[in-house]
């Protein structure tokens, strides 16, 4: 599939990228509309402070269901979903107390792991709506 790459160094790269391929509890989404903000701006010099390079950025999204994992159960293919890009753990001090956001394992899709401007992204099924 085809993807942007950011290098964190000033390089945005259009390329080719396996496609991703559902975990059990993860939905496949083909994105339709991906936002560019000043974090995406960060993450192309490389001055963003968690970014995890090289990466396929693209955090605000929306698009269509094509893939879902065998333990997904609220959603289908077909389906027009946009998504949180804050993966938490649910496990940490800060989860638990229900602030996610501060979450001290946060994985933010797009920033330290694969985002949106790509033909395909593969989210938990968690942070889809």
């Amino acid at each position: 599939m085809r993807a942007i790459v950011l290098d964190g160094r000033g390089s945005v790269e259009l390329t080719e990228l396996p496609e991703p391929v559902a975990g059990t509890f993860d939905v496949i989404i083909a994105p339709e509309a991906v936002g560019i903000c000043g974090t995406d701006l960060h993450l192309c010099h490389g001055d963003y402070p968690t970014g995890k390079f090289p990466v396929v950025p693209g955090h605000e999204f929306a698009g269509t269901v094509i893939s879902v994992g065998s333990g997904v159960s609220r959603f289908k293919i077909g389906d027009r979903v946009c998504v949180d890009p804050n993966v938490a753990c649910g496990n940490c001090e800060q989860c638990r107390l229900g602030a996610v956001n501060l979450c001290h394992h946060l994985v933010p899709i797009g920033v330290t792991s694969s985002g949106a401007c790509a033909e395909l992204v593969s989210v938990p099924e968690k942070v889809v709506y």
